[in-house]
């Protein structure tokens, strides 16, 4: 009897399906109301678009929301996700923390979540935040990751919870996009090494003073240039609809690395 063998994906394989992003790190940083959401979730639609013929069956492309501030409230919830696999296959599902479904399978071995986007809410660091970053780094491959509101819960020395996703997300096939409300709250594990591939600045209501830029030089050692986003964010006129609702306001990209191809 001929020995079965398992399939191998050749590299020139996983860099088609990957759509040469090379798993790439972002981080956004700006003010309440100034477009962030509305543009992330534009880069959370072309992430879906992009990988939709690629991923190879029966998985798709995926991404999930750590949605502290329920910001993102077009995506469905965890827990929706959850009730309406419980009316699919008729039964209640058993589970101590909703988080939990990103560990389940189906009979091939496969995730029973297999494409689009899905947003877990919750304000308590411990244990829900600790947990969705543990949970993803373990159980999620392959996806989109977005942290809102990161200016809350991230603190100057991130703890290796946090650390350990952003140093390996790579080798799980993560991009990561993480959402600050102040420049001055980006901690220094995001600009000290080549990790964020670019950063994108709005408005933040921060000071443009000689004395803060003389701060943030003490601190990053990219402030020139986030200086001058920055201060070019300040200076670029608020855009508002007829309601008087902020719209999409300018913002300024810096590239700190070149994707990888």
């Amino acid at each position: 009897m001929k020995p079965k063998t398992k399939k191998c994906v050749r590299r020139a394989d996983q860099a088609r399906w990957a759509g040469s992003r090379n798993y790439q790190a972002y981080v956004t940083i700006g003010g309440k109301g100034i477009g962030k959401t509305t543009i992330v979730m534009d880069d959370i639609d072309e992430y879906l678009e992009r990988f939709e013929k690629l991923v190879p069956a029966p998985m798709g492309p995926r991404a999930i929301i750590h949605d502290y501030s329920s910001a993102f409230d077009e995506v469905m919830t965890v827990e929706e996700w959850i009730w309406r696999l419980e009316r699919k296959v008729g039964k209640k599902a058993k589970y101590e923390h909703p988080l939990e479904m990103l560990t389940w399978k189906d009979k091939k071995g496969y995730p029973l979540w297999k494409k689009g986007a899905l947003r877990y809410c919750s304000k308590k660091i411990n244990p829900d935040i600790r947990l969705f970053h543990e949970m993803v780094f373990t159980h999620v491959k392959n996806a989109f990751v977005v942290m809102d509101e990161c200016s809350v819960y991230f603190k100057s020395e991130p703890p290796e919870w946090q650390r350990l996703l952003m140093y390996n997300h790579r080798n799980m096939g993560l991009e990561l996009m993480y959402i600050f409300h102040k420049l001055r709250k980006v901690p220094l594990m995001f600009v000290e090494g080549d990790e964020i591939t670019s950063f994108r600045v709005f408005k933040t209501g921060e000071a443009t003073t000689e004395e803060y830029k003389k701060k943030l030089a003490g601190r990053y050692g990219i402030a020139e240039q986030l200086w001058e986003a920055h201060v070019k964010a300040e200076k670029a006129p608020a855009r508002k609809t007829k309601s008087g609702q902020l719209t999409r306001t300018q913002h300024y990209e810096l590239v700190t690395r070149k994707p990888i191809v």
